[in-house]
């Protein structure tokens, strides 16, 4: 609302006065008619309420519609990757500890086949020896 808006609105919400009173002012609005003037009036404020309420609520309108739309659009574009990026890491992660538990089923049946293996020869090579 422009400045002159403002102090209208103060003027008319401060003052109380009776309607015999207020006739002169309207008239004078109203290039000497009661009802031009109100309508002068009318007019006026909804100027007003369009360049200050109207103007900033559409801009503020289009900028939230923008906000939204990239929003989105961003989760449009960045959910299915993100899901598709934690699907690898979780099948990478399931192979790394399958690779772990056959290694180690490996080297820990290889160490039960090696340790009674190498506990005979032992015996044997001391048999011998003896």
């Amino acid at each position: 609302m422009s400045e002159k808006g403002k102090q209208i609105v103060e003027l008319v919400n401060t003052t109380a006065v009776a309607a015999d009173k207020m006739t002169k002012p309207l008239k004078a609005i109203g290039d000497g008619n009661m009802l031009n003037g109100v309508k002068n009036i009318f007019n006026y404020a909804l100027q007003e309420g369009e360049k200050s309420g109207f103007a900033k609520g559409k801009n503020v309108g289009r900028f939230e519609v923008s906000v939204v739309a990239l929003l989105l659009w961003g989760a449009c574009h960045f959910i299915p990757k993100g899901v598709s990026y934690v699907k690898k890491k979780t099948a990478e992660r399931k192979a790394h500890t399958e690779i772990g538990e056959k290694i180690y089923t490996a080297f820990s049946e290889n160490s039960s086949d090696n340790s009674s293996e190498q506990i005979i020869p032992d015996e044997e090579e001391k048999d011998i020896e003896t």
